[in-house]
């Protein structure tokens, strides 16, 4: 057994013996509820100007789960925190039972005074132990724990990473924002189903079940595009979904087998009107959750997601950042050629437009830090988009990128089924 896991049993085993002995004290450790009067948050913006060393008269009782726990000469200072805001307990003889313990959920009551340093808290007359932790907790001053542990651990990682707990508020208020945003601009959000008899609407591999009252296998959706494009045949002009979707691929820091997407669909519009509405949806997700349009990326850096974005060709951009002009209506053998002296190798079937898409992955996206559109993509690599009607080698799609990574791909709808057919025969 390693020194870890002998220190997390022989913690348990000493916590079950101070519950066994409240037990026989009359004490329940799992009481079924607490009458909590405020809230540690409220607190702290109710008596945000209390002077050092000030006493009240205030009574108050409120729950956290303690984070910090210290005995100074039998006086108990406990840090108690709940919703992220954090709360000092002083209590001047010791509690009648076993004292509360790391991790540990308490209700108390007392009064509000502040420390002779200013801290806010409250001076303990009540103290009630809601729920005793058989786990032990992690480091006392909050040093991150590796990236494995945290995934694996999550419900450990909300409770020691106040930042963790951060994103999911942010990721909730961001996803309003965008359903506020569709909303606004008269779009119906739908649910559409998860599984299916074929997975359609992108390339890569479903998972696939089992369905045993059908008595056939059926595939989890890798994207809702096929269901939503009929209910626009069917009359519903503006909808989208933010659902699950998976893929039963490769993991990385940039792809996860399930995750959330966004599809939005807009009968009689192009991918001009998608470009508008993808800039002001992403604006308005960001101020809603951040309050701001600057955002840090992984990388550290700050970003600004203010409009206007930057709009360039992706032959543009590869020209720009390699010096080769790739295209994708040039002769096939100056494109590769225009590889070979780059150094990346090519595959047999790819034609001009493949390859210019291949540099651009290469070389170019992940040097686009700031919001840029990315126009300009080969018939070739987007078999569902519209012909480009000034230039018949390319699609009327684009993709945004932010921080180096793809935020959003939209086109105009190829609508002739004639041509669509004969693109996925070729």
């Amino acid at each position: 057994m390693g020194e870890l896991q002998h220190a997390r049993t022989s913690w348990r085993a000493a916590r079950l013996a101070e519950l066994e002995g409240m037990r026989c004290a009359g004490v329940d450790p799992y009481p079924g509820r607490f009458d909590a009067t405020t809230s540690i948050s409220q607190l702290r913006a109710q008596f945000v100007d209390l002077p050092a060393s000030a006493e009240t008269e205030e009574r108050v009782s409120c729950t956290g789960r303690v984070v910090l726990l210290r005995d100074h000469g039998g006086i108990w200072f406990v840090t108690l925190e709940s919703g992220g805001a954090k709360l000092q307990l002083m209590c001047d003889s010791p509690p009648r039972v076993e004292p509360p313990r790391r991790g540990d959920l308490i209700g108390v009551t007392g009064l509000i005074v502040a420390s002779r340093t200013g801290e806010l808290s409250v001076r303990v007359q009540e103290f009630e132990l809601l729920s005793a932790s058989l786990v032990a907790p992690g480091d006392k001053r909050g040093r991150p724990r590796s990236v494995e542990h945290r995934s694996r651990y999550r419900e450990a990682d909300l409770m020691e990473n106040l930042q963790s707990r951060k994103v999911f508020t942010m990721r909730s208020e961001a996803i309003s924002g965008i359903r506020v945003a569709l909303e606004a601009r008269g779009f119906l959000e739908v649910e559409t189903p998860v599984f299916a008899a074929d997975a359609g609407g992108a390339t890569a591999r479903p998972f696939v079940t089992r369905h045993n009252a059908l008595g056939q296998d059926l595939m989890m959706r890798i994207a809702p595009e096929l269901f939503l494009k009929r209910l626009v045949i069917g009359g519903m002009d503006r909808v989208f979904e933010l659902g699950r979707v998976f893929r039963n691929e490769g993991m990385s820091a940039k792809h996860n087998p399930e995750f959330t997407m966004l599809e939005v669909y807009q009968a009689y519009a192009d991918y001009i009107d998608m470009m508008e509405l993808v800039q002001h949806v992403v604006v308005e997700a960001a101020l809603a959750s951040l309050g701001s349009t600057t955002v840090r990326i992984p990388s550290g850096q700050q970003v600004d997601l203010a409009l206007p974005w930057r709009r360039a060709s992706m032959s543009d951009l590869v020209f720009e950042h390699t010096g080769e002009r790739i295209e994708a209506r040039m002769e096939l053998g100056q494109a590769r050629a225009a590889l070979g002296r780059m150094g990346l190798g090519f595959d047999e079937a790819w034609g001009s437009g493949r390859c210019l898409v291949a540099v651009f992955e290469d070389r170019v996206e992940a040097n686009l830090i700031s919001p840029t559109i990315v126009t300009g993509h080969p018939v070739e690599t987007s078999p569902l988009a519209r012909h480009c009607r000034t230039d018949p080698s390319l699609t009327e799609r684009f993709e945004v990128i932010v921080g180096g990574m793809e935020l959003a791909n939209a086109y105009s709808e190829l609508n002739d089924p004639v041509e669509q057919r004969e693109r996925f025969m070729s």
